[in-house]
């Protein structure tokens, strides 16, 4: 469970985005996904959409690869290794990136650019942010995932 010591040293409005992504988790798709986002982001929280895909289906593969659990089934990408870059985008679209969406964490800019909303952009992506968000999104995933291997 995500606590506020977790995310101790974040603004509060990035602090609410670390919430929403990593608690009440059904998949592992929203923390994984702001992960990536705030990684991939320039210095105004802007993402390419295509570029967050192509990430988000990479980092599947590689869990499967390293033996680890992956999501829980019916997965979307279901199995990994056969998925692609257009359905991890089509995922993204229908299911993440539209609840941060209405959410009002992102916004759509033309071109398929994503745009942390100003707030969290302007206090969130200097690097000691990035790096705390990204750990605590890495940890609800990886207690997401413990949780699936014990659900086996």
């Amino acid at each position: 469970m995500l606590t506020d010591a977790d995310i101790l040293g974040l603004p509060e409005s990035v602090r609410r985005l670390v919430r929403f992504a990593c608690t009440h988790m059904v998949r592992s798709y929203k923390p994984v996904t702001l992960a990536l986002m705030v990684g991939l982001a320039d210095d105004q929280g802007r993402v390419g959409l295509d570029a967050l895909a192509h990430q988000f289906y990479g980092f599947h593969p590689n869990r499967e690869i390293l033996g680890l659990s992956v999501e829980r089934r019916p997965f979307a990408l279901d199995p990994p290794s056969r998925g692609g870059v257009g359905d991890a985008r089509s995922l993204r679209v229908e299911c993440p990136i539209d609840r941060f969406q209405r959410a009002g964490h992102l916004v759509m800019l033309p071109s398929g650019v994503l745009r942390i909303v100003p707030e969290e952009a302007e206090r969130g992506l200097v690097p000691e942010a990035r790096m705390l968000t990204i750990n605590c999104c890495q940890r609800a995933v990886s207690r997401y995932c413990r949780r699936l291997s014990l659900d086996r």
